[in-house]
């Protein structure tokens, strides 16, 4: 199995079993049911947060996208209950690191990380992280929906059922 199979394998395990921990609850057959808990993962609002993030359109490092995804996930932050947030900014890299990437002008982009801080009773820490930057295709609208929409949808959400329990662990959102 190549590494980054690996990887994603690996990612798929930490969602399911954080899911799990919120409070998804599945009934013969694997289907889920509906939990009467206020602090259950809502798949209604995950996917509600996919479509805003959809809507966005391609979010390039540095795009207009890139920062209304990024002031749609610190609004969706702010509203969680004792979350610390942190914007860790990168400086934009020289033109001679740009032309090494192969990107014309990408690698000049301002690049910004937000981490969301849920403290528990142990300095032990979980980190659920996702991207939230999406490519620009020529030829086609690419609306960055499959990784950097979905991953951050779940975490948010994920992050809002979290914030809604007492936890034994520090829990860190990362958005790349």
């Amino acid at each position: 199995m190549r590494p980054w199979n690996q990887i994603v394998r690996a990612g798929v395990l930490v969602c399911v079993l954080a899911a799990l921990a919120c409070g998804l609850r599945l009934g013969p057959g694997g289907e889920s049911k509906a939990s009467p808990d206020p602090a259950a993962f809502s798949s209604s609002t995950a996917w509600a947060h996919l479509e805003e993030l959809s809507e966005i359109g391609p979010r390039e490092p540095g795009s207009a996208g890139s920062i209304r995804a990024r002031k749609y996930l610190l609004d969706q932050l702010h509203a969680l209950d004792g979350s610390e947030i942190r914007e860790i900014r990168f400086e934009p890299a020289d033109s001679s690191d740009a032309a090494e990437e192969g990107a014309a002008g990408s690698g000049l982009a301002e690049r910004v990380h937000v981490v969301s801080v849920l403290p528990g009773t142990s300095r032990d820490v979980v980190v659920l992280a996702a991207a939230y930057d999406s490519p620009e295709f020529e030829g086609f609208r690419h609306v960055g929906s499959n990784t950097s929409a979905s991953g951050p949808a779940m975490v948010l959400e994920l992050g809002r059922a979290l914030s809604e329990r007492p936890r034994p662990y520090t829990v860190w959102l990362v958005f790349l």
